[in-house]
């Protein structure tokens, strides 16, 4: 605001009439508090993000969204200017730290949809695919998809689960904790007739989420449950 005066020349007496004569007008855009942009700079940011986001979703289809930090590099803002257009604007969804145009959606089709049943049965287990097998089976971009639109809990980098069976096993080490005081790996695995690898995977997993904490070679109640 102080820029803007300086800038215009205006004196005090006379400066808001004419910023909110402009404001009025639609020749200023109040983007936050105190900060004011010129409404043609406004709409060409604008239009350049949605161009850059359709870019993206029309090379990645099956990606959710365009990583917040990636467009904001792309078209050259500053953090505050950049979050302030995005809450502003309907035309853009925010979702954890990437960004996509209200309207973009996941199609997937009939071929990958099939493969995606696959795989699904088989997720259905407390000893999985590994990623790796899963990606034979849907191919990587679907995969991704999967687990970006949160069906699959990645908890390790090769190791994942259906959100079915996580949060079965989410609820069955905190009723174990809840009954016994901790958690072990051997108990987990025996609880749920898994592997080794995916009990320490799982609790790994929940450590650094904050829902669990480990203490010597057990497992209580974290920070976050």
């Amino acid at each position: 605001r102080l820029e803007l005066q300086q800038v215009t020349g205006f004196p005090d007496s006379e400066f808001d009439l004419a910023l909110n004569t402009a404001l009025d007008q639609e020749m200023l855009i109040a983007l936050m508090p105190d900060q004011y942009m010129a409404a043609s700079t406004y709409h060409r940011l604008v239009s350049h993000i949605e161009a850059t986001l359709r870019e993206y979703h029309a090379a990645y289809p099956l990606r959710i969204g365009m990583p917040k930090e990636e467009i904001r590099r792309r078209v050259d803002l500053k953090n505050k200017i950049f979050a302030a257009i995005l809450e502003r604007e309907t035309l853009f969804l925010v979702e954890d730290d990437t960004v996509r145009l209200k309207d973009h959606e996941i199609h997937f089709t009939n071929e990958q949809q099939t493969r995606i049943n696959q795989l699904t049965e088989l997720m259905d287990s407390f000893t999985p695919p590994s990623r790796l097998q899963a990606c034979e089976i849907v191919g990587e971009d679907v995969l991704y998809a999967l687990i970006e639109r949160g069906d699959i809990v990645q908890i390790q980098p090769d190791l994942i689960l259906s959100r079915r069976v996580y949060e079965h096993m989410l609820a069955g080490v905190l009723e174990i904790i809840d009954k016994q005081g901790a958690v072990d790996v051997k108990t987990l695995r025996d609880y749920f007739n898994t592997s080794r690898k995916y009990a320490i995977g799982l609790l790994e997993y929940l450590d650094r989420l904050g829902v669990t904490r480990r203490v010597g070679d057990v497992r209580i109640r974290g920070a976050k449950v």
